[in-house]
């Protein structure tokens, strides 16, 4: 489908059409995107056709990573097929939620997909589009579990063999001021929303040298790694892993998480007393999450959020507004919220997180908010 918009052109108020795109993706099709009787099963090759402006309609069903493409991180292209993400485009937007049939999904708009009945937020799709990172384990659904002693969801055995990233908004490349262990990204070149989504089985715990694995990147963001311009909403992030920072989600100096549910996600760190920072979302230097609920996420430090501010990098500042924060547990510290010298909560509920301290002394100050 091709919707024409009028535009007005900065120079002489001369008016232009434009055209807008609509793309179509149902799981197992194998049609053109045109329509939704001739819907594309690939999601990526839907966003990599897609122009500025552009938008991508994708109907229930569960599409994995491994059909993505491989990520260009801050060490250059990947090799492997654990490298493999849906990569976004800047100024393409993409939509889940959408019916099976398509006579169905052709009456449904963005507005009105079909929610789960008694509900109030948009991540409550009753159709539900999975984006998934199992891409060598052969689609088993390992399932988390509940480890008693340590008050936390743990992963399944898909760690090691999932996608390092399920979601990648870094397509516009990397800064090569390294600072710490995070260099920073670029900002998309226009605003690119992903909206409607359930993100799973991601596992950023890639290790220098390992199967051509480079790059700290390989360890943030098991879920998503966002940038500036990225925009994430009305999406479930559940039972990602991170192995150092941003088990859930990782923004990379910019970035925005609106009515999204962010749920078991972890990042344990790679040693007893180093990185394991945010296990349900880690903001570097700068981003806003607003209207979210981060719950039953755990971490070595900052279970639920983890705010930081590199001196390098100049940010735009860390807002979280109106958010849910709540059975989020630490192992050292922070149960909930860590502020490193970083971070605005306005409205936010921090409730009920825990620190249970099994690894060192001096540690457990707080299960709520550092």
């Amino acid at each position: 489908m091709i919707v024409l918009c009028l535009l007005m052109s900065c120079l002489g108020g001369i008016v232009e059409l434009q055209a807008q795109t609509i793309r179509y993706v149902r799981a197992g099709a194998t049609g053109e995107g045109r329509s939704w009787s001739n819907a594309s099963g690939s999601l990526q090759a839907m966003i990599d056709v897609s122009q500025p402006g552009d938008i991508v309609y994708v109907t229930a069903g569960t599409y994995y990573a491994g059909d993505g493409k491989l990520v260009e991180d801050e060490r250059g292209l990947g090799v492997i097929t654990r490298q493999r993400s849906f990569v976004m485009k800047a100024g393409v937007n993409v939509y889940g939620g959408f019916n099976t049939d398509p006579v169905i999904a052709e009456q449904e708009t963005i507005e009105t997909r079909k929610k789960s009945e008694n509900t109030r937020y948009g991540w409550q799709l009753t159709n539900v589009s999975i984006l998934s990172g199992r891409v060598l384990s052969g689609g088993t659904e390992d399932q988390w579990s509940w480890d008693d002693r340590a008050k936390c969801w743990v992963p399944g055995g898909y760690v090691g063999d999932n996608a390092l990233h399920v979601v990648w908004f870094a397509s516009n490349g990397f800064e090569s001021l390294v600072t710490g262990e995070a260099t920073p990204a670029r900002p998309l070149l226009s605003e690119s929303v992903l909206d409607g989504f359930t993100i799973e089985g991601g596992s950023a715990d890639g290790i220098d040298g390992l199967g051509g694995i480079q790059g700290h990147s390989a360890r943030f963001g098991g879920g998503v790694y966002l940038v500036g311009n990225g925009v994430l909403q009305n999406c479930v992030v559940r039972e990602n892993y991170a192995l150092t920072r941003g088990g859930g989600i990782f923004l990379n100096n910019g970035g925005r998480v609106s009515d999204c549910m962010v749920e078991r996600n972890a990042s344990p760190g790679s040693s007893v007393n180093r990185n394991g920072f945010g296990g349900g979302i880690y903001i570097l230097s700068g981003g806003k999450i607003e209207r979210s609920f981060i719950v039953n996420n755990s971490a070595r430090i900052g279970g639920g959020l983890y705010f930081a501010k590199d001196a390098a990098l100049l940010g735009n500042g860390i807002v979280a507004e109106m958010c849910l924060v709540a059975n989020n547990t630490a192992m050292h510290e922070a149960g909930g919220v860590y502020c490193d010298n970083a971070g605005i909560l306005t409205g936010v509920q921090v409730v009920k997180n825990s620190t249970t301290n099994l690894e060192m002394m001096g540690y457990g100050n707080t299960g709520g908010v550092y």
